[in-house]
């Protein structure tokens, strides 16, 4: 009988624990939807794990292009703390064992000695290092830890590595998100440069037409002018010649010989200009 109440307690802790893997399995696939930019869902989800874990600090650290680790994300800890436990060779070990490895790396009966300053102001006991893969390639490491000794059991191995293994996936899905948005907006600014360049080029194409139109109008008026100046001067000589010079009117045909001659002169000009613009 009482073998039997331990199974059916087992089996209901169990029971339990497969729930709560299931329902911090589908937060996390919500937080995608939720919090699409990548920095936004990084703080959800390490304020999220650390809720639900009762974790006392919790950290996301990425991988850079260089492969060194980034911290993206942290609750529960400050930038000095993070800075000093990072740089021990505890926590510095770890990290890399878990990379290279790919699995869980846990302290759970962290020596004193072992702790910086930092950490034992924190009265961290235990920590664990989880690799954050996606696609079968390493993108970083999540830090736990807790200000209990032994706080990361055997059961907690496979649970966890199933919520840092959907964790990559949501992250992975965050950054293409992140680079469809940035692009989109890339693509958004140049079509827009070019819309402004096309317009700043119709402008100056209808300034173009303008000026044509006008050179066009200016050259027809010219022509005109220059056929009835012809006209007008040909019959000024006439009158000249046919008036002798001690006539009054002489000194009046005189004057409009000389200004027909001078606006000849200036309708020549403006024909000579139209003529070398063309021409250039």
């Amino acid at each position: 009988m009482k073998d039997c109440e331990d199974i059916i307690k087992r089996l209901k802790k169990r029971q339990q624990e497969d729930e709560k893997k299931l329902r911090i399995l589908f937060e996390i696939t919500r937080m995608v939807s939720s919090f699409p930019h990548v920095s936004n869902f990084l703080d959800a989800i390490v304020r999220f794990l650390a809720r639900e874990y009762t974790f006392d600090a919790c950290a996301i650290f990425l991988c850079d292009t260089g492969g060194n680790l980034k911290l993206m994300s942290k609750t529960g800890i400050s930038d000095e703390f993070v800075e000093k436990a990072v740089n021990s060779p505890v926590v510095r070990q770890c990290m890399h064992d878990c990379l290279v490895k790919r699995e869980i790396i846990v302290k759970n009966d962290f020596v004193f000695e072992e702790r910086t300053p930092s950490m034992k102001a924190e009265q961290l006991e235990s920590f664990a290092v989880s690799p954050i893969m996606a696609e079968e390639k390493t993108m970083g490491v999540l830090i736990t830890a807790s200000r209990k000794k032994g706080y990361f059991h055997e059961r907690y191995f496979a649970a966890f590595f199933i919520v840092v293994n959907q964790v990559g996936m949501a992250i992975k899905i965050a950054q293409l998100y992140d680079k469809i948005f940035y692009f989109s907006q890339n693509l958004e600014k140049i079509v827009n440069e070019k819309a402004l360049q096309l317009a700043e080029a119709h402008k100056k194409l209808m300034r173009a037409e303008r000026h044509a139109i006008i050179g066009k109008m200016a050259d027809r008026v010219a022509h005109d002018l220059r056929n009835s100046l012809t006209v007008i001067g040909g019959f000024a000589h006439r009158l000249e010649k046919k008036i002798p010079e001690t006539d009054p009117n002489y000194r009046y045909v005189k004057i409009i010989l000389d200004e027909t001659s001078r606006l000849e002169q200036k309708v020549a000009r403006i024909i000579d200009m139209k003529n070398s613009r063309e021409g250039s």
